[in-house]
């Protein structure tokens, strides 16, 4: 499912209220793991809003690595 409006209002407000976990319309939930995180992730979905509200469509993944 796509990024909405909505979502990146959601993170909006997390980021401000100090919120630890977010979940959104299709019940995905992120847990802010820093404020970097959170803030890479609103990014990200900025950029995807803003791409659908002209057309275009960017797809990305944000993920962590963990090794042993």
């Amino acid at each position: 499912m796509a990024w909405t409006k909505d979502d990146l209002d959601r993170l909006d407000a997390a980021l401000l209220d100090e919120t630890l976990e977010v979940q959104f319309a299709d019940g995905r939930r992120v847990k802010k793991h820093s404020k970097a995180d959170m803030i890479a992730l609103r990014n990200m979905i900025a950029d995807v809003v803003g791409a659908a509200s002209v057309g275009t469509r960017i797809r990305s993944t944000v993920g962590r690595i963990y090794r042993r």
